[in-house]
């Protein structure tokens, strides 16, 4: 992810997840009348592809830059309302989860639940003004936990826009 791609946002912060969620269901509720409503420490960024929704760094203390596994949290929250209320989805501090099997996963609810799969691969390191940590355009498919959460349209595995994220070094700490 290049830094004309990323932050500064309407948040102004630069430690963060870039997301479109699904170009498709975008056009779907604004095309049909619906709002988009951003809360928190979410804001949105132009991008090439468009508008994408923007969610600030939380907390990194569960990431290891070493083994580049663990949990990298992420607040904000991004509300699609359409149909007079008919259509509701909210995207609430998502989590990217690095491991065997990278995932995102959302506050729904009380609960979190996985959303999407993230084909991970290695971030790139850009020296100075600390260090930056940055992955792009990595690819997410939606999981079958989150096919109720789009009404049944889109069926597991169906692919969702990529994500990219940016993280300045100092907010990673390494373990032991």
């Amino acid at each position: 992810m290049r830094n004309d791609e990323h932050p500064p946002t309407s948040t102004g912060e630069t430690s963060g997840m870039v997301w479109r969620i699904r170009s498709s269901f975008i056009r779907y509720v604004t095309g049909s009348g619906g709002v988009i409503g951003i809360r928190g420490r979410a804001g949105t960024v132009k991008t090439p592809a468009g508008v994408a929704f923007y969610f600030g760094l939380d907390d990194a203390s569960g990431f290891d830059p070493m083994t580049l596994s663990g949990t990298l949290a992420f607040s904000g929250a991004v509300d699609f309302t359409a149909h007079g209320g008919m259509l509701s989805l909210s995207i609430v501090d998502p989590w990217i989860i690095f491991g065997e099997r990278s995932l995102i996963s959302v506050l729904f609810g009380d609960q979190r639940v996985p959303l999407a799969q993230v084909t991970a691969s290695p971030p790139t390191f850009s020296p100075g003004s600390g260090g930056v940590l940055e992955w792009s355009a990595l690819p997410t498919h939606l999981e079958a936990t989150a096919v109720p959460l789009f009404g049944d349209v889109y069926t597991a595995g169906v692919a969702m826009d990529p994500i990219s994220v940016r993280i300045e070094a100092s907010r990673v700490v390494a373990t032991d």
